[in-house]
């Protein structure tokens, strides 16, 4: 992907700047709260917005009829490392400002937060919505305009009719039927000549992961990381960088 020397963005968070006010999240009744995410290798912050606790989400009473229905679980109400891992590849390029970007399977969204800093417009997407309400309470309270970001409800077995050149995904193939998921929305949203990346610690769903690219005419890549997590522990994580076999 040709790229353009350009970071405009917000300007890293302040280490001494207190946290935004907790916004009012309606339909959800568990405490919330800001965290300061370091990235860029512990160079930059970003203030998240997420639960203040994952473990009641678990015992949910709606969250139970959505794990019976659809094995669903509330894995989107925390950071991790794998996107950290991500934002800090992302900061390591430049990119055309204001390049269209989706983030799928945003979760709080420190991926897609990262790449609004660097400059880029990004939609964030999650099959929760209140993963899509967070991360667009998180864009206002670092700073970033209403034009500059987006988001909406998708679910990977249902892409939509829209194209991106750069797709970004942190910690979405833990599954294999989830692998096979995703290939099949990169091999109808990414758009000709551009690339996704999708960042994870090594996890056994994509043993396959070449061969299932294969079957949706897709070609990947990986790049071996490194980063911090917030409690200074170094973590070892791979970037997998696809494309449509015919770019």
């Amino acid at each position: 992907m040709s790229t353009i020397a350009s970071r405009a963005g917000s300007q890293p968070t302040d280490p001494e700047t207190p946290p935004p006010p907790i916004p009012v999240i309606e339909g959800f009744a568990y405490p919330i709260a800001w965290e300061k995410i370091l990235w860029d290798n512990q160079k930059r912050s970003l203030w998240v917005l997420k639960p203040h606790d994952f473990e009641p989400l678990l015992d949910d009473p709606d969250v139970r009829l959505r794990n019976a229905a659809d094995d669903y679980m509330p894995y989107w109400a925390q950071v991790w490392a794998g996107s950290i891992v991500l934002a800090d590849l992302l900061a390591t390029q430049t990119w055309p400002n204001g390049l269209a970007v989706l983030e799928i399977g945003c979760g709080v969204g420190l991926a897609g937060l990262a790449a609004l800093e660097l400059g880029l417009q990004v939609d964030f997407t999650d099959y929760e919505p209140m993963a899509v309400e967070f991360c667009i309470q998180s864009a206002l309270a670092n700073g970033f305009k209403n034009d500059q970001f987006s988001g909406y409800v998708l679910d990977y077995r249902k892409p939509l009719d829209r194209q991106y050149p750069l797709i970004l995904g942190g910690e979405v193939l833990y599954e294999e039927k989830l692998v096979r998921w995703v290939c099949g929305l990169l091999q109808k949203m990414l758009a000709p000549g551009g690339e996704a990346w999708l960042a994870d610690p090594y996890r056994r769903a994509c043993d396959r992961l070449d061969e299932i690219l294969n079957e949706f005419q897709l070609i990947g890549t990986c790049r071996e990381a490194t980063t911090i997590t917030n409690r200074g522990e170094r973590v070892r994580g791979f970037v997998r960088v696809v494309k449509h076999k015919n770019s």
